[in-house]
This record gives structure tokens, sequence and C-alpha cells, in this order.
């Protein structure tokens, strides 16, 4: 973990619980576009710093010459162990949804980075039928063997965004 750097203006959404993180944003130069990531589930990440997946989002992002990075995920609840969302009773608040549309149709650009778990209780399917439905096209750092939009920890930073071909894969139409 980093500490936030100073030019970096960090907003977060959470539940009044604290245990579901909506939302997390970090803007480094507002005249650039916004970079969009959907991944599986917030960490328990600490406020004052930026973790790993964070960084590296960051750094993606900014190589692909975007200024702000909005970070959404597929399941709200807040987890180190991903493990724990096969056994929580509440892996997701239904404001997340909801969240993820809104973020979606304001971002100018969608990376897919949820890795091979997001098919875990089709949670990515209703996320990638909403895309088909808006027209929105969405984005991807790399598959795996398996066709999943890998996570941001498996990439390096200096990556290109690629448009991430789902239609077939689930059954919707192109």
């Amino acid at each position: 973990m980093r500490a936030w750097k100073s030019h970096e203006h960090i907003e977060v959404i959470f539940d009044e619980s604290q245990k579901h993180r909506l939302k997390l944003t970090c803007t480094w130069d507002e005249d650039l576009p916004d970079c969009l990531y959907i991944m599986l589930n917030p960490s328990s990440i600490e406020l004052d710093k930026c973790d790993h997946t964070i960084d590296r989002c960051i750094k993606i992002a900014e190589f692909n010459g975007y200024g702000s990075i909005s970070i959404v995920n597929l399941f709200s609840l807040r987890t180190v162990k991903t493990e724990e969302l096969l056994e929580a009773e509440i892996r997701s608040i239904p404001q997340n949804l909801w969240t993820i549309k809104k973020s979606i149709d304001k971002a100018h650009i969608v990376v897919a980075a949820w890795g091979s778990k997001g098919g875990w209780f089709n949670a990515n399917y209703p996320i990638l039928k909403y895309l088909e439905e808006t027209g929105k096209k969405a984005h991807l750092l790399d598959a795996n063997s398996f066709g999943c939009p890998m996570h941001p920890s498996f990439i390096k930073t200096m990556t290109y965004f690629k448009e991430y071909q789902f239609h077939e894969k689930i059954g919707l139409s192109s």
C-alpha cells in the first residue's frame, strides 16, 4: 500500500454500515476523461491508503490517457478473502446494481476486470446485459484461458485496453 498522492482527489461511497462499498473514485486530472473499472468485490481498504489493486488501476488508466478512475464491484461486500462471498448472507445490497448502471452511463470507458469469479451467482450477467441494452462497449485488460476479464493485479501497468467480445460467450446477440 502507498499513501494517496497530494494531487489525487478521493471519493468513496459506502452503505450506512460501511460493510458495503458502492463506489470509489480517484481523480488526478479533471481535464482528461474518466475510466470505470468493474471488479469483483472491494477489499477492506484503508481510506488513508491506496492499495495495490487501486494503484495498478490508476497506472493502467493513466497509461491509456485517462485522468480518473471509478471502481464499482459486482458484489458490494468488503472482504479481503473472496471465498467469504460464497458464505455471506448479503453479498451485495440493492443500491449496488443501480450504482453500477449509473456509473456505466457516465463513464467514458468501461473496463471489465472481475476475474474468473465474476460468474459466481451470475453476478456479471446483469451488467453485461445492461451494456448490451445501452449499446455501451465493454473493454478489458486481457482475458484468461476461459475468456474471463483478468483482474488488474495480473496485468502490466503499460497495457492498452482491448474491446471485450462477450456477446457470444453469454448468449447475447451482437
